[in-house]
């Protein structure tokens, strides 16, 4: 009998360790989504390939929040994600919108998990808004900078 408890409490932890574990971030401002994802933008997934342990995404790329590899609008890319939601993978559904997170890496492949709040851009309302108010504060001081330089330049060139 102490061997079939013994047994079953080894299977129980082996299935609880290899369920997905994700820390609980708290992002209040677009600052803290951009600090910890490399890049996050809106894209449509366009095609979806099953590998043995992982799953590779193909998005059209439609805005841009934030990229630090030169991530542009129109570009076609793969975002890579783990096969099941055990290891933490996402599932996505082909020709819908969703709003990007892409973990930050040195690596060129693109990674995103159910630890990033990668989801459907139909029940993303708090980060987009987030995201268009960060964008048109960035905005507004390149104008402000370029207007500035501008100016600058006038003023030695008189």
């Amino acid at each position: 009998m102490n061997k079939l408890v013994f047994l079953c409490l080894i299977l129980c932890n082996l299935k609880f360790s290899l369920s997905c574990s994700c820390l609980a971030i708290n992002y209040d401002t677009a600052e803290d989504l951009v600090k910890n994802y490399g890049e996050i933008f809106v894209g449509t997934a366009k095609n979806i390939i099953e590998k043995e342990s992982t799953r590779e995404i193909q998005f059209s790329v439609e805005k841009v929040y934030f990229s630090d590899k030169d991530l542009e609008k129109n570009d076609n890319i793969i975002v890579s994600t783990c096969s099941n939601s055990a290891c933490c993978g996402l599932s996505f559904e082909l020709n819908v919108q969703y709003v990007v997170f892409v973990n930050n890496s040195s690596s060129e492949i693109r990674e995103v998990s159910l630890c990033t709040p990668t989801q459907k851009l139909e029940n993303a309302e708090k980060h987009v808004i987030l995201l268009e108010d960060y964008m048109q504060r960035n905005n507004s001081i390149i104008l402000r900078a370029t207007l500035i330089l501008m100016i600058t330049i006038i003023s030695i060139l008189m």
